[in-house]
């Protein structure tokens, strides 16, 4: 079995976008919420927004069996950490340092920009199990 390179990499952007798009929406709901240990939660819900954009894009790839199972782990892996960090998260207020990093100036661009790479690098090699050549 040889790997479907092209396969993979066509996910990539796909789930860059993804991530992105995640991101926006986590800080749009922590400036309205003004809660923005909301970015810990976010985290989780990447992994399982990544497995399912890689489930969707490698269509017609691999073993359906395989592609299903991977997909349904990463996703039951990550709610549940997105749930433990929210529910432990509830306990806690907010982290000065994290939120005056997170919504102020070019270090908050640099976080956000840190975060999207981090969930992007991490949880993308899961797409490379879907990509095996036809």
């Amino acid at each position: 079995m040889s790997f479907a390179l092209g396969s993979f990499l066509h996910t990539l952007p796909l789930t860059a976008l993804a991530v992105v798009v995640l991101l926006a929406i986590t800080f749009a709901a922590a400036l309205i919420y003004h809660k923005h240990a909301v970015i810990d939660v976010a985290w989780g819900l990447g992994f399982a927004l990544i497995a399912i954009v890689t489930l969707v894009a490698s269509a017609g790839h691999g073993d359906p069996a395989r592609r299903w199972l991977i997909t349904a782990l990463t996703v039951l892996w990550g709610v549940r950490l997105a749930v433990h960090i929210g529910w432990r998260g509830r306990r806690h207020g907010e982290d000065p340092p994290a939120t005056t990093s997170f919504c102020r100036g070019r270090k908050a661009t640099a976080t956000r920009t840190h975060c999207a790479a981090s969930i992007w690098c991490k949880a993308s090699p899961c797409g490379s199990c879907r990509c095996p050549s036809k």
